[in-house]
């Protein structure tokens, strides 16, 4: 009888270590962007964060072998559901993406792990962006991530690259195509009205000449007084570039911070 107890004992003690094991390999932020539909799981020890189309609901998770069960008592988003979800998963070789099928269905959503929010915001551009670090005794300047028109420069595959949408790139020869057209389509405004400024999100190592080159495309657009904001990071600042709300009835995400090119307007 003894010897039963403690072979029974032994096997419960196996599971929960194996039980947290696999739990390890889920804690953290696990977002759908940028080929889902604003999904965002957030996985702590003993609880659970889900955002759902902007839905935001609370509660506790467990994990076997091969699905994850997330519960979600009295939530008012699923007044008529028994609060419980059921996920069939698998990882990619090395877990930072998870693939899951909700039970009873077919379709397979990837979500990737947020480790850091910069680097998962480029994989919406598949770009390699460094942000350079602004001299400490520089002033710098702040406006909204989502008024003005973007302009990511950057890397892929080694290529000098520009972009402003996640479907949208030219290599640099043709960048004035695609400039015009990112910048006429802008809020639908026309070459002779104002869309100042033009953000510039540019990579550390993108040469002077280059960055000129860029605005010199821009410039012979003709847009009326266009001057630029260029991006900066600010040592020891949490600046939260590329946090993206899960609550998506919040329009506002970050600040960039940066330096203006008056591009010989009047400051004035």
């Amino acid at each position: 009888m003894k010897k039963t107890m403690v072979l029974a004992l032994l096997s419960i003690a196996f599971y929960n270590c194996s039980n947290e094991h696999l739990k390890n390999d889920f804690i953290g932020i696990w977002d759908d962007r940028p080929t889902g539909f604003q999904n965002q799981l957030q996985l702590y020890q003993d609880s659970v964060v889900s955002w759902s189309y902007c839905r935001k609901s609370i509660g506790t998770w467990e994990v076997n072998s091969t699905k994850l069960f997330l519960h979600f008592p009295n939530d008012p988003n699923y007044p008529n559901h028994d609060g419980t979800s059921t996920l069939k998963y698998r990882f990619n070789k090395t877990k930072d993406s998870l693939f899951v099928i909700v039970e009873d269905d077919s379709l397979e959503h990837v979500m990737m792990k947020v480790t850091d929010n910069w680097s998962h915001y480029l994989k919406e551009y598949n770009l390699k962006i460094v942000i350079p670090n602004a001299n400490i005794l520089t002033s710098l300047h702040q406006i909204d991530s989502y008024k003005y028109p973007t302009l990511y420069i950057g890397w892929k595959n080694n290529c000098l690259t520009v972009k402003g949408g996640e479907d949208s790139s030219k290599p640099l020869k043709t960048i004035d195509d695609y400039a015009e057209s990112l910048l006429k389509g802008y809020m639908g405004r026309k070459v002779e009205e104002n869309i100042h400024p033009i953000t510039l999100v540019i990579d550390k190592e993108v040469s002077n000449a280059q960055i000129d080159s860029i605005k010199s495309i821009v410039n012979s657009l003709k847009f009326k007084d266009t001057y630029y904001f260029t991006v900066y990071n600010l040592k020891n600042m949490e600046l939260k570039y590329g946090y993206i709300n899960p609550d998506c009835n919040q329009n506002f995400d970050w600040y960039w911070y940066g330096l203006y090119d008056w591009n010989g307007l009047d400051q004035d």
